[in-house]
């Protein structure tokens, strides 16, 4: 959670970390406190706590990433963390536009050549439909050792359905 002081308390996900302790979040300027936040200077103070929620489990065998909108910021740190330990997962990533579409040159060096698809809702990129319709594609024609989803909760159910369905680990 992170804290802007005298305006709110929003929750974000950890873009990218150092050794040192040094983090990185994305954040898209949708509300009062991350307006706030963009119009803020070095070195002025916010608070952070947690962590909260759930983590990524690193495996190692056929792995699937799939990312909607700003669920697309945290898969970058879990795709370097794979490359680490020698994983090139399948990518498949979602936006409204290509403008929201993340990180889209990093994550494609970081996945498996060849298996990367994006999808945007207004076909400005990729194809034009929701990140699931590729993704049941991609589950019928192989089986997949684990599953890594962030985005949207009505993305997240469905990933979770077509998991289940192609009896695939998530």
């Amino acid at each position: 959670m992170l804290w802007i002081p005298g305006v709110d308390e929003i929750p974000l996900s950890i873009l990218d970390a150092d050794e040192d302790g040094m983090i990185a979040a994305a954040v898209k300027k949708i509300g009062p406190a991350t307006r706030a936040l963009h119009d803020m200077k070095a070195g002025e103070p916010i608070g952070i706590r947690g962590p909260f929620g759930n983590w990524f489990t690193l495996k190692k065998g056929k792995l699937l990433m799939v990312g909607g909108g700003t669920g697309i910021a945290p898969l970058l740190f879990l795709a370097k963390k794979l490359n680490a330990e020698q994983a090139r997962p399948t990518l498949v990533l979602g936006a409204k536009s290509k403008e929201e579409l993340l990180f889209l040159d990093e994550l494609g060096q970081l996945c498996s050549s060849g298996n990367f698809v994006a999808t945007t809702e207004d076909g400005s990129y990729g194809m034009k439909c929701l990140v699931t319709e590729p993704l049941e594609k991609q589950m019928s024609r192989q089986r997949f050792d684990m599953v890594y989803a962030c985005g949207p909760e009505q993305m997240l159910k469905r990933v979770f359905d077509l998991a289940e369905k192609h009896r695939t680990c998530m």
